[in-house]
């Protein structure tokens, strides 16, 4: 799950300011070649196109937006978008935050997508997402592990 997640953050990472206009220099270009050879070629973001079943590899995810904080389990996820299960009621155009959290390392990743399709999937619904803009990292921790993990300088100095 970490791999890939990481792989899609570091594509959209890249991508992301490509379309923003700020352009990569050449050893960003290179580790996006490597990414995009790595991941999967995924279809345009259409509901005829993806699979929405269930997968042994659901990655459990929190929907944020407008009246929206709900658990979903993503059953597909690639460089342009996710389908999300279990997932709440959205209009399509809507636009929501994906949260993906890792325990270790305690990193969030938070993708900004706007509603592709739903599928009503019994009491859930299933959401069809398309990734826009740059995603953000989010690295945490306490403050005794940070602590714990500083150089013997800065805890001399603290």
């Amino acid at each position: 799950m970490g791999a890939t997640v990481e792989l899609i953050y570091q594509y959209r990472q890249l991508v992301g300011r490509c379309d923003a206009g700020t352009g990569l220099d050449f050893d960003e270009i290179d580790t996006l070649n490597s990414v995009e050879s790595q991941l999967p070629p995924q279809p345009p973001i259409e509901h005829d196109d993806w699979y929405t079943g269930e997968t042994s590899e659901a990655i459990p995810a929190v929907l944020r937006g407008y009246r929206l904080n709900d658990d979903v389990d993503i059953v597909n996820l690639g460089p342009l978008g996710c389908v999300c299960r279990r997932a709440p009621f959205a209009e399509e155009g809507t636009t929501v935050e994906v949260v993906v959290e890792r325990e270790a390392p305690a990193v969030s990743y938070r993708f900004k997508a706007e509603v592709r399709w739903m599928q009503d999937d019994g009491d859930d619904f299933a959401l069809g997402l398309a990734f826009v803009g740059v995603p953000l990292q989010v690295r945490y921790s306490t403050s005794r592990e940070r602590t714990a993990t500083a150089s013997p300088e800065a805890q001399v100095a603290a």
